[in-house]
């Protein structure tokens, strides 16, 4: 009750929601139960528990915004450190949302063009979500920016108390994608982002706000401090933030060349789908100006590996070295693990180099008829 009152609902509005649903009614008073529905004294309606039996609700397919990565209907995290393009990237999945086209590797994207909402909080409008939205190809009238909030004491940034004025900018454009970028300038002053109980108790009736219209809601944030921890604790605030979503991916550079221009977005969770692989984009300047992303393919990088702390050039040429000898050795279908480690000492590469370049191409291991262990290539034929 406390959850729909503070998104905007009233009491009256709630009874009336109640009232319409077939409930479970309550033992009669006087029975060790509470009071039958209008039975109570002083109230002509006494709110209770709603009881619902799996069986009698219809079976659901999970419905994607970007299958395997963005659920429609959910929420996902984003994780990241400033400056690698995540509300670039969201700006590219507003623009592909507002023309119904394709997502970065290929798949369909939805059924026909819907709307995006942003809370941006990091960009200004003109000078940069417009020139982002265009370089993109966006159709500008199916985004909304939820800039500022109205209140009676005067104007202020919005916050996820806000959801009931969040909710009309959804409905005026039919928005299908909601970007809360970063999630803590929009934290109500009340929030402590490294409480749990906080966290869970805000993101609830944004999930909610995500179930019931149908858009999937998109939380940036940026990374904590805690290098070398896996990629699921490494966004900032509660682990409850990352809990609470159905979907986590993270961003980080290329492992291999942490200066260069490529980055990697890999997912951290997801408790729709099986693991999606991972995708590298670079950022280049469009002919006005803004940056825009442009998607390379999958990647063999997961998001554990691209949380690692940096190694130095001397290891990074190592681990290349090894992640060659394999593509090399298992190019044309498994081999005996025996024999790999064999081949790989005899070129002057440890077996943690090796098991590290085995992990990075994700490679699997399999046994063979005589009960040998082999490995392949994620992608190669088995022998």
């Amino acid at each position: 009750m406390t959850d729909w009152l503070n998104a905007g609902g009233s009491h009256d509005a709630l009874a009336a929601l109640v009232a319409a649903e077939t409930c479970w009614d309550a033992p009669p008073g006087g029975q060790g139960g509470h009071p039958q529905w209008g039975d109570h004294p002083d109230h002509p309606l006494v709110i209770g528990g709603r009881f619902v039996c799996p069986g009698d609700v219809a079976a659901e397919d999970v419905r994607w915004l970007w299958r395997g990565y963005i659920p429609l209907g959910k929420l996902t995290v984003v994780d990241g450190d400033p400056g690698l393009g995540k509300s670039m990237m969201m700006t590219d999945l507003a623009a592909r949302v507002s023309t119904g086209a394709a997502m970065p590797d290929g798949s369909p994207g939805l059924d026909a063009p819907a709307g995006t909402l942003l809370l941006s909080a990091e960009d200004g409008i003109g000078d940069t979500i417009r020139p982002r939205l265009e370089a993109a190809g966006a159709v500008m009238e199916r985004t909304l920016v939820f800039d500022r909030f109205v209140a009676v004491d005067g104007e202020r940034l919005p916050t996820l108390d806000d959801l009931a004025a969040m909710e009309e900018g959804i409905a005026a454009v039919g928005a299908r994608l909601v970007v809360i970028d970063p999630l803590m300038a929009f934290l109500p002053p009340h929030v402590n982002a490294y409480r749990d109980q906080d966290v869970r108790r805000i993101l609830a009736p944004l999930g909610k706000l995500a179930e019931r219209t149908g858009a999937a809601i998109v939380i940036v944030r940026h990374p904590n401090k805690m290098v070398g921890m896996s990629a699921l604790h490494r966004g900032g605030g509660s682990i409850g933030i990352i809990g609470a979503a159905r979907s986590g991916l993270f961003v980080a550079p290329d492992p291999h060349d942490p200066e260069g221009p490529r980055r990697v977005l890999a997912v951290v969770k997801n408790n729709l789908a099986p693991p999606a692989p991972s995708f590298a984009y670079h950022i280049e300047t469009a002919t006005n100006g803004a940056g825009r992303i442009i998607w390379e393919g999958i990647v063999s990088f997961t998001a554990n590996q691209l949380a690692a702390p940096p190694a130095d050039g001397e290891e990074r040429s190592a681990l290349m070295e090894a992640m060659d000898f394999l593509r090399d050795a298992l190019a044309g279908g498994s081999q005996p693990v025996v024999a790999m480690k064999q081949g790989a000492k005899a070129a002057g590469i440890s077996e943690t180099t090796l098991k590290r370049a085995w992990r990075g191409l994700r490679c699997t291991t399999t046994k063979d008829g005589e009960g040998a262990y082999r490995w392949q290539l994620a992608d190669a034929p088995a022998a």
